[in-house]
């Protein structure tokens, strides 16, 4: 059965200000699972914590197979000039479930952390190459690079959340 994960306490309070932060967070992921003090208190595993977030970054690079209704991208889209902070605020919370045409997303059963952690090494490594993320948002539109560096930096953040390093 599924965790409500918006009602989950046990989470850490994990913010990025960088990539390099990022990076840092993900190096310590794999320490910790391979010192076997890793856990999760959501409903994914560690290595599809961090295949989400690396599928999520490649695609800003590269598109998004799938597009919000346009109805919703209209809507979204008056709200990012708007209001942008709480545009962000409501698309990460805890709890928030995408729709089944974001599946491309979603990360397998069979996730591997070695392979995760790789995607999110070269992903961030891309970015900080200087190579522009041009992709559509596929809920927001265009994106400048500074808007997606806030949205994935926010993103791993709500995420890396439910992931411990140490023993309880």
């Amino acid at each position: 059965m599924p965790i409500a994960t918006d009602k989950v306490t046990d989470r850490r309070n994990v913010r990025f200000a960088s990539y390099a932060e990022l990076g840092e967070e993900v190096e310590r992921v794999v320490r910790a699972d391979e010192a076997g003090t890793l856990r999760t208190t959501g409903n994914w595993t560690a290595a599809q914590v961090l295949d989400h977030i690396g599928k999520t970054m490649q695609f800003s690079f590269d598109g998004f197979p799938f597009a919000a209704p346009l109805p919703v991208r209209m809507i979204a889209g008056v709200l990012k000039r708007v209001m942008w902070n709480k545009t962000l605020n409501l698309m990460f919370k805890p709890g928030f479930q995408l729709p089944p045409s974001a599946a491309p997303m979603l990360p397998g059963n069979d996730a591997n952390l070695s392979d995760a952690a790789a995607l999110v090494r070269s992903q961030i490594q891309r970015i900080q190459q200087g190579e522009p993320m041009t992709a559509k948002s596929p809920l927001l539109g265009m994106l400048s690079n500074a808007q997606w560096m806030e949205i994935h930096l926010r993103h791993a953040a709500v995420h890396l959340n439910f992931i411990h390093h140490e023993k309880p």
